[in-house]
């Protein structure tokens, strides 16, 4: 792919991609494994980390209930069960 993109974000009027020609040649020839761990460092700094909605430790334990082979009465009209999941994804 990037034998298409790189030409093509030269050429365009707000020059997108300002590189010599030399620079050129050299990007469109990098093997993908090359630009894998290139971009690793850049990659590492977009993980997000932190942003649970369930807090650690004892204190959560004891109030989540767990459900053995007894505790399957749920047959009760107006039964209901959530679970409840964030999904915020990468923003």
């Amino acid at each position: 792919m990037l034998a298409t993109l790189v030409p093509t974000l030269r050429r365009d009027k707000e020059k997108e991609l300002v590189l010599t020609d030399e620079q050129a040649v050299l990007l469109i020839g990098m093997s993908a494994a090359t630009i894998d761990r290139r971009l690793a460092r850049e990659r590492a700094k977009m993980t997000i980390r932190g942003r649970s909605h369930t807090k650690p430790g004892s204190l959560l334990k004891s109030q989540i209930p767990i459900r053995t082979w007894a505790d399957w009465n749920d047959a009760v009209p107006g039964f209901v069960e959530i679970d409840l999941v964030g999904h915020e994804g990468v923003n």
